[in-house]
This record gives structure tokens, sequence and C-alpha cells, in this order.
């Protein structure tokens, strides 16, 4: 994906009640080989709404992941996912 780019996918409604389900998220960065990944949020519900997953350059080491996942107009409780995390990407290093 390139900066700036919009993903869209719609998928079917999700049934995890009961699972007590996180969100992996992986990537890679441009010209680097190593893959990361962070564990997001609190699925414990059905879902079926939206994921927002926004990368922001903070500077030259330093990349903001903001996670965030809503599940409509009336939030369940038992869906919890609004976390950023650090990314220093040169180090592989990854804080919440």
């Amino acid at each position: 994906f390139e900066p700036g780019d919009d993903i869209f996918q719609k998928r079917d409604e999700v049934d995890l009640l009961g699972k007590e389900a996180n969100l992996e998220i992986r990537f890679k960065f441009k010209d680097y080989d190593e893959e990361m990944f962070v564990d997001s949020g609190y699925f414990n519900d059905r879902f079926g709404g939206n994921i927002k997953i926004e990368f922001i350059q903070k500077d030259d080491d330093l990349v903001k992941l903001k996670v965030k996942a809503s599940n409509g107009f009336i939030p369940s409780t038992l869906i919890q996912c609004d976390e950023v995390h650090d990314v220093y990407y040169k180090d592989g290093f990854i804080a919440e």
C-alpha cells in the first residue's frame, strides 16, 4: 500500500461471542525484511463493524499505529479496541 491509501473490504459478521478473541495485525515496512505484528483489542461478541488501522510517521525511527474497531451505533462492552502502539521499526520494537 502507498501512504494515504484507504482499503475497504466488506466482510460477513463474525461470531466471537465467548471466544475472548483479539485482532492480530501483521505488517512489514518497505526495505525491511522483518515482519512485525501486534495483538489489538478484545472481541467477545458478534462483530460486523468497521476496523480502522492507521500508520502515522512521527520521525525517522517512529511510526504511531492506531487501531480502532467499532460495531456500529450501539457499541458493545464486550468489544473493546481503541489502541495506540509506537513502532520503532528500525530496531524491530513495538511499545504500547
